[in-house]
């Protein structure tokens, strides 16, 4: 991973420095067409970051809308794809302004109309703990991950969680995974109930012991 710095954002230099040292991510400072922070790796989150005076100055002129158009339409930076990008404000944006209205018109503008996230770091130690997040989530690549199955109202098209599933993955030593794979393999709870310690164990990643204990489940008396 690598982070890059616009470099008309130097006086953000020593902050941003100090998030890498502390991941050890190399930070080098560039020319960026579009943003102002690009974090680089697993492809590229571009992170537009304004001032709240900026911010408001960029409304009244409608700078504000053509960057976010610049950030949507950036596909690549240093030859790796950009795969998603951002608005950060840095400050407080509220309480310093007359037209708060104007200010919440302009934030549901870029989330609802251009889905672009926008993130607030009122303090300069929320934006150093805004960036170690970014960068760890996407060292890890926790921001590429589906949505967790989780018990939604049907007609959604929201991944829900399966019953049969939830059930098996109960079991002490089985969890979601592998009832997955169980359920793969013999198609019903019953047959799974059904089948002996031999035949549970030729499922993946279910050795002896943790056959015995799905057997067991289904067999012992109280």
């Amino acid at each position: 991973m690598r982070v890059l710095l616009d470099y008309r954002e130097r006086a953000f230099y020593e902050t941003l420095l100090r998030v890498c040292n502390s991941l050890d991510v190399d930070l080098n400072v560039t020319n960026l067409r579009a943003g102002d922070v690009a974090i680089s790796g697993n492809g590229v989150v571009l992170i537009e970051r304004k001032t709240p005076s900026d911010f408001i100055a960029s409304i009244r002129n409608n700078r504000l809308f053509e960057q976010m158009i610049k950030l949507l339409s950036s596909e690549m930076v240093e030859g790796e794809e950009v795969k998603r990008s951002a608005l950060l404000v840095d400050g407080e944006l509220f309480g310093g302004f007359e037209n708060n209205s104007q200010i919440y018109g302009a934030l549901m503008e870029i989330n609802f109309v251009y889905n672009i996230p926008v993130f607030m770091a009122p303090t300069n130690s929320e934006m150093e703990d805004f960036f170690a997040t970014l960068i760890k989530r996407e060292m890890a690549m926790k921001n590429d991950k589906e949505m967790a199955e989780r018990w939604f109202r049907p007609g959604k098209g929201l991944p829900q969680k399966n019953p049969r599933t939830y059930l098996l993955a109960s079991i002490p030593m089985v969890g979601e995974k592998l009832a997955k794979k169980l359920l793969d393999r013999f198609g019903t709870i019953s047959n799974v109930a059904d089948a002996s310690v031999e035949r549970l164990q030729e499922t993946e990643l279910i050795g002896k012991k943790k056959a015995k204990k799905i057997y067991e489940i289904f067999h012992e008396k109280d």
